[in-house]
């Protein structure tokens, strides 16, 4: 049986695999007006009818529906916001790069196992 702490890091690696593997065909793509809609910091995913988005689902960063800026600016502007998780767009390598930025700082913190309360000083009464 798997330590459940290998488990999350295993899939953590096949997540920044995956997401260097999506980012490298984006940038050989050469595709400088791709973009994605974030809800806050969360990617959206859009079921699409007839070239119309019908609904859209929170999902990984590199299965994200891409469209091209006015197309984005203006499904984003349909779309209801909440105060907490405000609509907006984003460069679709821009916001790869900073998922793969996140997902490298959490294998980084599990393989390390950084922590503080082992840092501080006992206390003895």
């Amino acid at each position: 049986m798997k330590n459940p702490q290998t488990a999350v890091r295993d899939e953590l690696v096949q997540t920044i695999a995956a997401l260097e593997a999506e980012l490298a065909r984006a940038e050989a793509a050469g595709n400088a007006s791709i973009y994605i809609l974030l809800a806050g910091d969360t990617p959206l995913q859009f079921v699409l009818r007839d070239r119309k988005p019908v609904t859209a689902a929170p999902c990984d960063i590199h299965l994200a529906t891409r469209f091209e800026k006015a197309d984005a600016e203006m499904i984003a502007a349909a779309l209801p916001a909440r105060p907490d998780r405000a609509i907006r767009i984003a460069d679709s390598r821009e916001a790869m790069r900073g998922a793969l930025a996140q997902t490298r700082a959490r294998l980084f913190a599990i393989d390390h196992q950084v922590n503080v309360i082992n840092w501080l000083p006992s206390t003895r009464q």
